[in-house]
């Protein structure tokens, strides 16, 4: 079992974290609500976290300089403030969880860079940055994942997904409505399907097998289809253009 303390708190980030949120939260209906704010840091190590069903924009921040992890916490809520903490540390693994009725909660965590991220989240803006394996999805909100060392894989009700830097061994992105633009660091497969929105694939230098289809829509293909490729793009839109370029 693994305790917080808190640490001196950092009003100019944590007023930045608030205006980052306020888009999700109007969607949770909590646009006039009290407001609280906190910064702690995780006692022991943290292998990997976990998304559960969180209301509210989530930041993860990977450092490889980073030795400890850091949650910044900004509630909303009406009523009487939510009392006692709304992430724990279990088997190693931190749970960032909901607030509860009328509640919403946005976090902004620094960690060590590599560590693996799961789990869903509710209405919100989702940025994962220089972590490890993704594995996430959303009801509502664009998400945003840059320089993960891991397979990555994504799936949105409502919003962009957008990929940068990934260095993984493949990519998995599905959303009902949402662009998707993804731009893999090193060749792997990628998988893509919108049913309302365009896709954009940036692929590094590679022998590629295509498959690009639009329902309506058009094909802006400018890399060589090779049917014999080691590497699978495999996109699918509903309605929107679908471009494939080298990167």
């Amino acid at each position: 079992m693994y305790r917080t303390r808190s640490s001196p708190g950092r009003p100019a980030a944590l007023a930045a974290l608030l205006v980052l949120a306020l888009g999700g939260l109007i969607a949770c209906g909590l646009a006039r609500a009290d407001e609280a704010r906190d910064d702690q840091r995780v006692r022991g190590e943290v292998s990997s976290v976990r998304l559960d069903s969180v209301a509210g924009a989530v930041t993860l921040r990977g450092d490889r300089a980073a030795t400890s992890v850091r949650v910044q916490r900004a509630l909303r809520y009406q009523g009487e403030r939510p009392e006692g903490a709304t992430h724990r540390v279990q088997d190693g693994v931190l749970v960032l969880s909901g607030c509860g009725p009328d509640c919403s909660v946005a976090y902004t965590v620094d960690l060590p860079a590599g560590v693996p991220v799961s789990g869903s989240a509710g209405s919100g803006r989702v940025h994962l940055a220089n972590v490890g394996t993704v594995d996430v999805s959303t009801t509502d909100g664009p998400v945003e994942v840059t320089g993960a060392t891991g397979r990555v894989a994504v799936r949105t009700g409502d919003g962009r997904v957008k990929g940068r830097d990934l260095y993984g061994d493949g990519i998995s992105v599905r959303t009902t409505s949402g662009v998707v633009d993804v731009v893999p660091a090193t060749a792997q497969d990628v998988s893509a399907t919108t049913a309302d929105g365009s896709i954009i694939v940036s692929a590094p230098p590679a022998a590629y097998r295509i498959a690009a289809v639009t329902a309506h829509g058009t094909r802006a293909v400018t890399l060589t289809d090779d049917p014999h490729g080691e590497y699978r793009l495999d996109l699918h839109s509903g309605g929107g253009t679908i471009t494939v370029r080298p990167s």
